[in-house]
């Protein structure tokens, strides 16, 4: 019998022919001793991808292509998911990709801070935005977590933090299969911010959260590309019934959304200012970029 892998990364992908590659061979490319599969799901691409990935990846011993029609992104991360064998889960994103060292750095976390089945259920990387080309950077390198950084092992703090926004990338995480059988897994009825709901159903119900060590070479590559937030309304009403879905016994739900959304992005900025205050809390140090 075969031992299940460490990790299982797994790759939404939707009419991103000229990007997909980027992100598997990030993975492909990984250095240190642990073992990964990668799960490629195709959401009914029409652009050539599909094409593409099985003539690229479609007899490499441990990347696994998966061909759905297009349902979204929450249905291609639960198709991956359902078939998936590693221990823990990354869910990247197709337009991203992974530091050379960092599914590494989740294992030495993970190690650090106890393995399963109730230790460490998530653990976080830095991440650091780049433009479309990859050729400079969209922010200052390892502005690490500006927004709130969860605690160790509080679930309902953690959960009011991530009320105020996402506090990181889909990308930047790796969670145990464990915490994912008790929370849950993506709601495939939201088309915006399913990984949102995600995050907050995952770390209330987390046991420890932990952060992985600071480098580029442990960072998540966001693109940062234009028009993907381009329906404003759509996006806002998403992110209005993820907010109320998760905030009924709260008495700031009573108020008007902008008004609670504002009263919760003013918490973000406290929360966030008294963590940099804190010893070690954040690194916001600026490091030089090298083309």
């Amino acid at each position: 019998m075969i031992d299940p892998p460490n990790f299982s990364i797994i790759i939404p992908c939707h009419n991103d022919l000229t990007r997909v590659g980027d992100a598997i061979d990030s993975c492909l490319n990984q250095s240190g001793e642990h073992t990964t599969e990668v799960i490629v799901v195709d959401d009914g691409s029409t652009d050539g991808t599909q094409e593409w990935l099985k003539d690229q990846y479609g007899n490499h011993k441990i990347v696994r292509l998966i061909f759905t029609p297009n349902r979204g992104p929450a249905h291609a991360r639960n198709t991956g998911l359902g078939i998936s064998n590693g221990q823990y889960i990354v869910f990247l994103d197709s337009d991203d990709f992974l530091g050379q060292t960092q599914i590494q750095s989740f294992s030495d976390t993970i190690t650090r801070n106890g393995k399963l089945p109730n230790k460490c259920s998530i653990a976080i990387s830095p991440f650091v935005y780049i433009t479309e080309h990859q050729d400079q950077l969209s922010y200052r390198l390892m502005r690490h977590f500006e927004p709130p950084r969860l605690t160790a092992n509080h679930a309902t703090l953690n959960k009011g933090i991530l009320l105020t926004g996402n506090c990181f990338p889909i990308s930047s995480c790796a969670i145990s299969r464990h915490l994912i059988n008790r929370c849950g897994a993506f709601d495939e009825t939201l088309r915006w911010h399913e990984d949102w709901d995600f995050w907050i159903r995952a770390v209330a119900a987390a046991d420890t959260v932990a952060y992985t060590a600071v480098s580029a070479e442990t960072a998540t590559k966001i693109r940062c590309r234009e028009g993907l937030m381009s329906n404003r309304e759509r996006m806002l009403e998403s992110k209005r019934e993820v907010l109320f879905r998760h905030t009924e016994s709260m008495p700031w739900r009573l108020l008007r959304f902008r008004g609670a959304w504002l009263c919760a992005q003013a918490w973000r900025l406290i929360i966030s200012k008294a963590q940099v205050w804190q010893k070690g809390a954040i690194n916001l140090t600026p490091r030089p970029h090298t083309p």
